[in-house]
């Protein structure tokens, strides 16, 4: 019984996660012009739309399955998709700290 309770918390854990980050990057690419923004919700389509905000082409999309590269490869997204919300780049580094990052597509969504 306690196998299946805590299964249960950490899919709920992941749910949610996928929801802090996939609901503001579908407003992101709204605002971007972005025709597919639906795919905010896809696991890897969410990648592929964030390279298209930031203006990268979608190749880049392997360097996102290489440890550690991934992490400095979405921070430069991040600054791309910054950029794109006429925002200062360096906001988009701000995902690389732990608590803001989960703020960060959050701040780009909605700030005016």
């Amino acid at each position: 019984m306690l196998e299946s309770l805590t299964s249960d918390l950490a899919l709920g854990i992941l749910l949610g996660m996928w929801a802090l980050n996939a609901i503001p990057l579908y407003f992101i690419a709204k605002r971007a012009g972005e025709e597919n923004a639906w795919l905010a919700f896809v696991p890897i389509g969410n990648s592929w739309l964030m390279l298209n905000i930031a203006g990268w082409d979608s190749y880049w999309l392997l360097a996102l399955l290489i440890p550690w590269v991934s992490w400095i490869v979405m921070a430069l997204v991040w600054m791309g998709i910054a950029e794109t919300m006429d925002k200062p780049a360096w906001t988009g580094l701000l995902w690389l700290v732990p608590g803001l990052g989960l703020a960060v597509p959050w701040w780009l969504a909605f700030a005016p």
